[in-house]
């Protein structure tokens, strides 16, 4: 369950990955109501980033710190694995998010955790996830996404005092 847990976190950094890379040429969402959405991951993209994402049913648990230049990827026994990102990722990355995007419903006001959010809704190829995006810096908050089938998957984004792990926790390529 666990190689699922990470193959499902994979994937789905692979869809922002080629998302990206796809932005330059194509920064413009298929569907207007998207364009939030698309905004938000742009900016993302360009901050340091942590990510603790779970797996509702099965109560599977991720960790990832995501820069401009890698992404670290936590293992067992506070270890991480590091992944760097190609030239061109964060490109690839929102071209192949901005093609996946469609039926993105408009904001709605909301709260989460205690702070003001605007929350989406959309289908991100099969999955529908709803997006909360901070009205003050437009940044994503949360994403939940349904997994066809039975998974729900959490994940909640911080961007504050976000460091690479210290280099004698990263294992060797």
């Amino acid at each position: 369950m666990q190689s699922f847990k990470l193959a499902l976190i994979a994937a789905c950094s692979l869809v922002a990955l080629v998302a990206s890379s796809h932005a330059e040429a194509q920064t413009v969402a298929r569907d207007p109501n998207c364009a939030p959405i698309l905004e938000a991951m742009k900016k993302q993209l360009a901050l340091p980033a942590y990510g603790f994402a779970s797996t509702l049913d099965d109560e599977q648990e991720a960790e990832k710190i995501s820069t401009q230049t890698a992404t670290f990827t936590a293992t067992k026994g506070g270890r991480w694995r590091k992944q760097p990102k190609p030239s061109g990722y964060q490109d690839q990355f929102l071209a192949q998010y901005s093609s996946q995007l469609h039926a993105c419903s408009t904001g709605v006001a909301d709260t989460l955790n205690g702070a003001a959010a605007t929350l989406y809704v959309a289908q991100l190829g099969t999955v529908l996830i709803r997006e909360w995006i901070s009205p003050a810096d437009g940044l994503p908050m949360q994403q939940e996404g349904m997994l066809p089938g039975v998974h729900k998957r959490v994940t909640v984004w911080n961007y504050n005092n976000v460091a690479v792990p210290e280099s004698d926790k990263i294992d060797p390529e």
